[in-house]
């Protein structure tokens, strides 16, 4: 070959390396996908952005100069992906598990067209065996979003409920009045609750008997929308105190306190409006079963019995981090 032939491919090999660098600098020019997130979807999954922006940082064959937003819906999540280029997209999920599918759906690039193999070999070899690399262990799990997702899910929250109904059953009616504190671990309540109670028995002379029924509480909530069902257990130890004053022949008065404690089962299901809300109210059919404390009935000053079982109604509102 001629020098001047070997000077003139020379330019040429120079030229095309100059002309190469800002091409694959522009590629180099979105190093990931921009994740953000509504303050309501970090509250509820805090590390759900965090996840899905390390999933998606380094893969070849996505888009990596779009951004992503995530926003909370209907039972489920808003994907919202704007392009370099204005354009935009959404799409609704039902659970976190599906965000990264979902974006992976959204951002994929189209696979190169097929140019001609003795042209493409050398140059596509080592990319082509690298876009392998990044592919394989490309899914949900391998990259963590799915059982951190479902870690992230398991939310704990507490709230506060005042509520008071009214039940009846063996001959008395009831009336009370009532304080819960519970907390939420993935749906799973517990609680204690401080209820005031009083018993009578109707169309009779007795005096209504009060008394303070304290209850440690366990159950589940089905729902995850607006509308939730609560489903609760737990035993009860009601306290009762009565004081009887008696006046003797002479004039004197004097005074003769009686108490007692009884365990009882407490259930109820209740129906939670605004389930996932900070402010949220319920109805719900409660009862509670146990023992009377007839067995005192023929003791001196001895406490009217109490009925083995009652049913009824409450109805009531709740504050708190659902």
């Amino acid at each position: 070959m001629q020098p001047r032939s070997l000077a003139r491919a020379a330019g040429w090999a120079v030229l095309g390396i100059a002309l190469a660098r800002p091409a694959l600098g522009a590629n180099r020019a979105c190093e990931a996908v921009v994740v953000s997130a509504d303050p309501a979807v970090s509250a509820r999954w805090p590390n759900l952005r965090e996840q899905v922006e390390q999933s998606l940082t380094g893969r070849s064959e996505i888009d990596r100069c779009a951004s992503v937003h995530l926003s909370p819906s209907a039972d489920g999540l808003t994907l919202q992906v704007t392009l370099q280029d204005g354009r935009s997209t959404t799409r609704w999920v039902p659970t976190p598990e599906d965000v990264l599918p979902g974006l992976e759906a959204l951002l994929l690039l189209p696979a190169p067209e097929p140019t001609d193999p003795e042209a493409s070999q050398p140059t596509r070899t080592r990319p082509k065996s690298q876009a392998v690399k990044a592919v394989a262990p490309v899914s949900v799990r391998d990259h963590g979003v799915a059982p951190e997702s479902a870690d992230s899910d398991r939310h704990v929250g507490a709230s506060l409920s005042i509520g008071g109904g009214a039940r009846a059953g063996d001959g008395q009616v009831s009336s009370n009045l009532g304080v819960m504190a519970t907390i939420v671990v993935s749906d799973w309540l517990m609680g204690f609750e401080a209820r005031a109670a009083s018993y009578e028995v109707p169309r009779s002379d007795h005096v209504p008997q009060p008394g303070l029924e304290l209850t440690a509480v366990g159950g589940h909530r089905f729902g995850r929308g607006t509308l939730g069902i609560d489903l609760l257990i737990g035993p009860t130890l009601l306290f009762q105190q009565d004081v009887t004053v008696h006046q003797t022949p002479q004039g004197r008065a004097s005074e003769t306190t009686t108490s007692r404690v009884l365990p009882r089962l407490f259930g109820a299901a209740r129906l939670t409006f605004g389930a996932r809300s900070v402010l949220s109210g319920f109805v719900g059919a409660e009862g509670a079963v146990g023992p009377s404390g007839a067995s005192d009935i023929d003791a001196a000053d001895a406490l009217p019995p109490l009925p083995l079982w009652m049913i009824g109604f409450v109805v009531g509102a709740t504050v708190g981090l659902p």
